[in-house]
């Protein structure tokens, strides 16, 4: 039976995203890490992307363990690198002009204190996270109202599982979850990448929350920990038993994020927030918060972003970054960035695929990069549908300016 409706927590003590301590604390995390990197590596790769016969060559200024994501998924493998150097991590946009070696795309791991000044400097700058959620609606008829076919499979899924949700604020409870769920969970996900939060950090939003475990045939198979902060409600860590991908497909996240729905609404909580995600839009997770009718947020508590830079305005550039859509940051919030590559010019139909197929709650622009431009009044089409949302540009230093601020005139696009 689900303990869903008769469980009641006091308010944390943990003001969430408000307050000054809030901020006190995100201004001592990025001074902590500037003195940590002090100085940064540089690193070269040359080799040719997955399914493409073209050589790419990346610079990367940083710490290879959190490079090492953004690496990956522009090649589709993680390619063999060469360190050729170190740098002071001062925050200078030409810090590699003293390397004198050709490149295409460079990446500098930045602070975020510092993200402004690499913008004006032509960089992009791509988030090392960010974070989903969404208002708490206490209607359930009116929950999903928006739903997709696809939700909706999930959703009936869901009301038929013979999966149960119970919640726990047992320690013992909390061991089982850190060490048979949590941890396999994150090793199975990000392999050698995984970096693991501590017990102590958990237990923190254990004491705040509670643990809510899917229970199958009266075993507990997966959990989520669950932090309370005054009206605001944050999953922060899911786990699944032994890390085993047959829990996983059995929908154990989203049945996660009904429940937790559910008794948000049961609760008078105004907002659920679900955690950090990867900022590219193909990642499987990203796409599932999407699907359950999640907004995409910056980060605010993160340091870290990628400065990106592509030192080409070729087609072979563009061509690379197809399987490379991201999510980019500016001083007003989130967009995706998202190149086209076909035969021809872009249709008002191709528009819409990619629209459906990427467009988030909670984004300012979608950006289109079509090195072969758009079908007659395909972009009057696209402004008339969905507005000032949807750039649709035709050069990689268009999407640079606009991010900067600067219009970008009609007659480019």
């Amino acid at each position: 039976m689900s303990l869903l409706n008769n469980w009641h927590l006091r308010p944390g003590l943990y003001n969430g995203f408000k307050g000054n301590n809030h901020t006190l604390g995100l201004l001592g995390k990025k001074a902590v890490f500037a003195l940590l990197r002090a100085t940064q590596e540089v690193a070269f790769y040359e080799s040719k992307q997955k399914g493409s016969a073209n050589t790419l060559k990346l610079l990367h200024v940083g710490d290879f363990s959190r490079g090492r994501d953004f690496i990956e998924r522009l090649y589709g493998y993680l390619p063999e690198g060469q360190v050729i150097g170190k740098r002071f991590a001062w925050p200078n946009p030409d810090c590699i002009d003293s390397f004198n070696i050709d490149h295409d795309v460079v990446m500098i791991e930045i602070n975020r204190l510092y993200a402004e000044k690499f913008r004006h400097a032509g960089y992009l700058t791509i988030p090392e996270w960010v974070v989903f959620g969404r208002e708490v609606v206490k209607n359930p008829e009116a929950r999903y109202a928006e739903a997709h076919k696809s939700l909706k499979s999930d959703l009936n899924k869901i009301r038929r599982s013979d999966l149960q949700i119970f919640i726990t604020k047992n320690h013992e409870d909390f061991s089982l979850f850190y060490e048979k769920m949590y941890l396999p969970y994150v090793l199975k996900r990000f392999g050698d990448r995984m970096i693991a939060k501590s017990r102590r950090r958990l237990k923190r939003d254990f004491l705040s929350g509670f643990l809510m475990l899917v229970r199958h045939e009266k075993k507990s198979i997966a959990g989520a920990l669950v932090r309370i902060d005054d009206d605001q409600v944050t999953e922060t860590t899911l786990g699944v038993l032994d890390g085993a991908e047959e829990f996983s497909k059995m929908g154990v996240s989203g049945l996660i994020d009904y429940h937790l729905h559910e008794w948000s609404a049961a609760n008078n909580k105004s907002f659920i927030n679900v955690g950090h995600t990867r900022p590219f839009p193909l990642d499987g997770i990203f796409f599932n918060k999407r699907k359950w009718l999640m907004s995409v947020m910056p980060d605010y508590d993160g340091v870290m972003d990628m400065a990106v830079k592509f030192s080409r305005e070729n087609k072979r550039i563009a061509a690379a970054l197809k399987n490379y859509p991201f999510v980019f940051q500016n001083r007003s919030g989130l967009g995706i960035f998202y190149t086209h590559i076909g035969p021809g010019k872009v249709s008002m139909g191709e528009i819409r695929k990619i629209w459906r197929q990427l467009w988030v709650k909670g984004l300012e622009h979608l950006i289109i990069l079509s090195p072969q431009g758009y079908q007659e009044k395909a972009i009057a089409k696209a402004r008339k549908l969905f507005g000032q949302n949807i750039r649709l540009l035709t050069k990689i230093g268009q999407a640079v300016e606009l991010q900067k601020g600067n219009k970008i005139c009609e007659s480019l696009e």
